[in-house]
């Protein structure tokens, strides 16, 4: 009888562990905003030109380089090596912004489970007739997004926590395994 009950146990422990690996699997895109679209918006004392064309060129862009861009964390500031915290993907104008699928990275759960990071800023290259010294800058190459605590385009949607670590005992019990 003692080695049924234990039976049960460790196969509802189990089962527990597979239920919660599966909504850990259908819960990782997220939509979220890029950058909104704006003819010219004030970034750290620069005008930037989030028009439809050169968000339409950053799309290209994104198609040419496979696809997919990196999250990253601070704009690879060296506390996280640069790691990737998620890939973006399918990355398409809706209504008044660049919004894209985000896929988490585990390394990407850690860092925004807590809270530390809320909102998204994009790092970008400019386009043609747009230097360091023009008054508008005209971006054309998404080159990543970044999980910030203070962005610099005011009015950016947060970004939602992923699902966060499974609760203690599936940890415990599948680590045992």
């Amino acid at each position: 009888m003692k080695k049924f009950a234990v039976s049960v146990i460790v196969a509802l422990v189990v089962l527990f562990c597979a239920v919660e690996i599966v909504k850990r699997e259908t819960s990782l895109y997220d939509r979220i905003q890029v950058a909104p679209v704006a003819d010219k918006l004030e970034v750290n004392g620069k005008y930037v030109a989030f028009s439809r064309a050169n968000i339409n060129a950053m799309l290209e862009m994104v198609m040419v380089r496979g696809g997919q861009v990196p999250l990253i964390v601070q704009h690879r500031n060296t506390i996280h090596g640069g790691a990737a915290a998620g890939w973006l993907s399918r990355c398409e104008i809706e209504g008044n912004g660049l919004w894209c699928d985000l896929k988490w990275t585990t390394f990407g759960r850690k860092v925004a489970c807590g809270g530390e990071y809320r909102f998204i800023s994009p790092g970008w290259m400019n386009g043609e007739g747009s230097s360091g010294d023009s008054d508008v800058w005209n971006p054309t190459v998404l080159l990543e997004a970044s999980l910030v605590n203070e962005p610099a385009i005011h009015g950016m949607k947060m970004v939602k926590s992923p699902p966060c670590p499974i609760p203690f005992f599936s940890r415990y019990f599948a680590s045992q395994f």
